[in-house]
């Protein structure tokens, strides 16, 4: 397998040829003898006497079998007595002067004092090697022994010699045609390149090394190329295309059972899941990427995993685990002198501290990796430490110094094309001119910072919920720009940038739809896509059945929700390898107009009805208000006015405030109203002025705003504010806009379909309309039996997690149907409202409404869910439909109902507003959704939703209807108020969220 070894073989055979095979053992059996002798000898005169007595065996075979015995013991990383046997054979080829041998020993040297870290030892043995290749005009050698020098000079971080070296192997390997040869040149180079910040030459040059090696079908150095190349996407912000090099480096990886790539592809594919805002699954490849890794050994590598897992659980804000493992990694990282490693792990301690708000702690952290950085010439990790450190010098106060970091950071990472760093330096550096009165510098900041986020943003891949989770951390700039426009009065232009912050996914998918994901897998994919799913569905079938027992196993209980947890790993991962896979299929960007002052009055139909907008900044927070003048007429295009008041109040008191609100409302505390108009008093009497005459409120919350039931808020004489104002949501005014269209074609343009007939069984409540009388209106699923043997037959006062029986539900839907009328009606009750169902036929109706239980999973909304009928099948429904799946419906209704527990909560994404059930309604194509924030009271809702459908179906004199959604909703939940139940709790839990008309 080598030149010495060929040469050796070559001695043998001529010694079998001439002598016979027992001179031929007896050969061999000498050389190995006294090579062993000679390396046991320790003092140099024995040596010397005992290579004088053995002179007829100072030979080629000799030094061959030295080399042998010092590679075995390189292999076992035994590199100084490598080094000394190494040697050895070096004095004896002089002594024979054999220049192929004496080249071959100079090489071997070369690698150990590397091995060793005797850097200038190996480079006076790497100039030697260079002057014997020259003699005997090896091109080769010399090319080799020129990578080796580039090596070292890597090693001492003499980044520009690296280059220089690695460049003329190359060019001498093109000489000889060396196609393998040209390939590891060219990845040599694209590594220095791509380590110099050099990405879009570092691209060339890897590109290029991969056609060669796709030519000679080196399946393992293809994995390595991809592997580093997808670096360079993942700098670039082209997430696809890495994810796409890193799958294809795991499979060549595994095929041929390469553990180094294996860990390396999985860890490279938990730094692109992270960068998408993916972390669970990021931490998950992780964890797969260190169990290979402490397989093989190798504590660099290991050191390196512990550091992503720690910034995994970082994102996660689990601080103890991640500070554990970073501790971890710089252990091993200093057992082993490795100094780049030993910075990030410093870094990414900082990191927790500015989290936990320790910044002085967190800036000492970032000011020794600043310096560890630019001791390597680490250029992005120069450019991280800065915009950390002007982060910190930020928050401590010392906005000149973090100016200063903050603008290093921004030429760094322009000049090497790091845009996801340039970002986060811009928007530091405007937030600096801003308090530094600098508002011209601030704008041009701002600009640059959102120019870039929107240019990564139409670069990225995936579905509906990685791009929200990837835009969600990148509002700040818009924010600041809202903040500097505000100061200067242009209150319209504010209005634009903080729309340009929100809802931006809604909007993409209401503008421009989804990709049809079902219709662009391949049969394969459509076959693992079911296996997925029937293991979700039938472990989320025995994990239900368990806890609804009397008495549920604990043990048996945590290995399911385990098996659980692994399996929604797998499925999300195969969902996002989808979108790897089929580029065609990610969310595709609206080019939409910007929403202008002009655009916002269009939504206000008349001068009753006031926009509430906030913006809650980590600082600052504002209410915006619009309002069309009085008297004026619709047609004429009347001047609306805006006008934006600061609110005394902070993010991080915002959301406890919300939080210990919704709190007492669920515990029926009776004390609610003083803290309803503490509410109150923040959040909506600053523009109290602006809302005389109104009796309309579209209110467009932002952050922990979408936990407040702003219908329960009080005005002390003038009651709970929903007694003045009919009430409705909306995520943004752009999305409210594109909601309102789709809600006018849906009514105006579309055809639905001719529904099906099924099959009539006794649980069904109402009976359809058939043939053509039957029009497609209702579709109403109540009191579905959730799971026979697991629930109890106590009747169930709160549509939540105990699944007993709701009669209440029942009453509910099938006092719809009469409404409605059985020729507009489908209802499904009891064991026939099954999930499979439900997902064949909601498609075709106008109004869905759900009665039914559910169950939130606050922290992993997309597992939320309604809870069906269960067919008691084999198929892939488990009877629970999961938001993940709402997402999937094909809808055309006008208005969604879920009548159940907590439907309108979930997670709160900066930006996108609440991502849960609601969200999911809407990607799914629901104009409007009616949710509830709270574990509502079975009876009373039954009450407030028969009230709130037979309001809307009410008419007028002229026979139009008599009221929109949002009055339709407010005087069912009044007659609660009004009557008995005159508690929050009862009568303020649903909201209304879309278009209202």
């Amino acid at each position: 397998k080598s030149a010495e070894g060929m040469g050796h073989l070559w001695r043998t055979m001529h010694l079998i040829k001439e002598e016979g095979r027992w001179k031929l053992w007896r050969y061999a059996a000498g050389e190995e003898k006294l090579a062993l002798e000679l390396i046991n000898t320790e003092a140099a005169a024995e040596r010397e006497a005992l290579l004088g007595r053995n002179q007829e065996q100072l030979t080629g075979g000799l030094v061959a079998e030295l080399q042998r015995q010092g590679r075995a013991r390189e292999d076992r990383r035994e590199y100084a007595a490598a080094s000394k046997i190494y040697d050895l054979a070096l004095n004896i080829a002089e002594r024979l002067g054999d220049k192929a041998r004496i080249l071959e020993m100079i090489r071997a040297e070369v690698t150990i004092r590397y091995r060793l870290k005797e850097y200038e030892q190996g480079l006076k043995y790497a100039e030697r090697g260079l002057k014997e290749a020259e003699e005997i005009s090896d091109k080769s050698s010399t090319a080799t022994i020129l990578r080796m020098m580039g090596s070292i000079y890597y090693a001492q971080r003499n980044d520009a010699l690296a280059l220089e070296f690695y460049r003329k192997s190359l060019a001498l390997k093109r000489e000889l045609d060396d196609k393998i040869g040209i390939a590891d040149g060219l990845y040599d180079v694209g590594f220095m390149l791509r380590r110099q910040g050099n990405n879009a030459e570092a691209m060339e040059a890897l590109q290029s090394a991969l056609a060669i090696l796709q030519e000679v079908k080196d399946k393992q150095r293809i994995a390595n190329t991809l592997n580093l190349l997808s670096g360079v996407y993942r700098a670039q912000g082209d997430y696809i295309r890495g994810l796409e090099s890193l799958q294809t480096a795991l499979a060549l990886a595994e095929e041929g059972g390469n553990k180094f790539n294996i860990a390396n592809s999985l860890n490279n594919i938990g730094l692109f899941q992270s960068n998408l805002g993916n972390f669970t699954q990021a931490l998950s490849y992780y964890q797969k990427s260190l169990a290979v890794r402490q397989e093989i050994g190798d504590k660099k590598y290991i050191a390196l995993t512990l550091n992503s897992i720690g910034n995994a659980y970082y994102a996660l804000d689990d601080y103890a685990p991640a500070l554990e493992a970073h501790r971890k990694s710089l252990a091993l990282s200093q057992e082993l002198q490795d100094q780049s490693s030993i910075a990030n792990s410093i870094n990414n301690m900082g990191a927790v501290y500015y989290a936990q708000g320790d910044y002085s702690q967190a800036l000492e952290h970032f000011q020794k990796t600043l310096k560890m950085k630019e001791e390597v010439k680490d250029q992005e990790g120069v450019a991280g430490a800065l915009i950390n450190i002007g982060q910190s010098y930020q928050k401590l106060g010392k906005y000149g110094l973090a100016l200063e970091a903050a603008d290093r950071a921004a030429s760094i990472s322009s000049k090497f094309g790091l845009k996801e760093f340039l970002h986060e330096a811009r928007t530091t550096a405007g937030q600096a001119h801003l308090v530094l009165n600098e508002p011209e510098l601030a704008r041009k900041a701002f600009i640059d910072a959102i120019d870039t986020i929107e240019d990564l943003r139409g670069r990225l891949g995936g579905g509906e919920e990685t791009q929200q989770r990837y835009f969600e951390r990148k509002v700040s700039a818009y924010y600041s720009m809202v903040d500097l426009l505000v100061s200067q009065k242009d209150f319209s232009q504010a209005l634009t940038y903080a729309e340009r912050a929100k809802g931006r996914v809604l909007l993409d998918v209401l503008r421009s739809g989804r990709g049809n994901v079902t219709k662009a897998m391949t049969p394969e994919e459509i076959n693992r896509d079911r296996a997925l799913a029937s293991e979700l569905a039938s472990l989320n079938t025995q994990f239900s059945a368990q806890k609804q027992q009397a008495k549920p196993d604990a043990a048996l209980l945590a290995d399911l929700n385990a098996r659980l947890e692994k399996a929604r790993l797998q499925y999300e991962e195969f969902r996002t390898n989808l979108y790897i896979a089929h580029p065609e299929l990610k969310v595709r960007r609206g080019e939409y107009p910007l929403l202008t002052l002009d655009e916002a009055a269009k939504l206000l139909p008349d001068d009753k009805t006031a926009l509430l907008e906030y913006v809650v900044g980590e600082e600052k927070s504002y209410l915006f208000v619009l309002k069309k003048a009085a008297g004026t007429e619709r047609q004429h295009g009347p001047p609306v006015t805006l006008t934006i008041y600061p609110l005394d109040v902070k993010s991080k008191e915002l959301e406890d405030l919300a939080g210990d609100f919704l709190l007492k409302i669920g515990e029926r505390n009776l004390t609610i109203k003083k803290d309803a108009e503490h509410l109150y008093d923040l959040l909506i009497k600053p523009g109290a002025e602006q809302l005389r005459g109104v009796r309309k409120l579209c209110i467009v919350p932002d952050g922990p705003l979408w936990n407040l039931p702003f219908q329960a808020l009080h005005q002390g004489a003038k009651g709970y504010l929903l007694e003045q104002y009919a009430i409705y949501y909306a995520p943004s005014l752009s999305v409210l806009r594109e909601m309102l269209r789709k809600g006018r074609w849906l009514r105006t343009v579309e055809k639905r379909p001719a529904a099906p007939r099924m099959r009539k069984t006794a649980a069904t409540v109402t009976a359809r309309g058939t043939g053509a009388n039957f029009q497609p209106e209702l579709f109403g699923i109540g009191n579905p039996t959730a799971n026979v043997e697991a629930t109890t037959k106590v009747k169930s006062l709160y549509r939540e997690e105990t699944l007993d029986p709701l009669p209440d539900a029942q009453r509910e839907v099938t006092a719809l149907a009469q409404l409605y009328g059985p020729t507009r009606s489908r209802l499904l009750v009891g064991t026939d409202a099954q999930e499979e169902v439900v997902k064949a036929e909601a498609g075709q109706y106008q109004v869905l409404h759900f009665a039914t239980h559910a169950i939130l999973d606050d922290r992993n909304p997309m597992y939320s869910k309604v809870i069906l009928s269960h067919s008691g099948r084999e198929t892939q429904e488990d009877g629970m439909l999961e938001t993940w799946e709402i997402m999937k419906l094909d809808l055309a209704a006008d208005l969604v109902v879920l009548s159940a527990c907590q439907t309108a909560r979930g997670r709160v994404g900066a930006g996108e507003g609440m991502v849960g059930m609601s969200w999911a309604l809407f990607v799914a194509g629901a104009p409007s959704v009616v949710v509830s924030q709270w574990k509502v009271d079975s009876a009373r809702t039954a009450d407030l939703m028969i009230n709130f459908h037979r309001n809307l179906m009410s008419k007028g004199a002229d026979g139009k209807p008599a009221m929109t959604k949002s009055e339709a909703l407010r005087e069912a939940a009044l007659k609660l108020l009004h009557g008995t139940y005159n508690h929050p709790a009862y009568w303020a839990g649903f909201v209304l969220i879309g278009d209202e008309r």
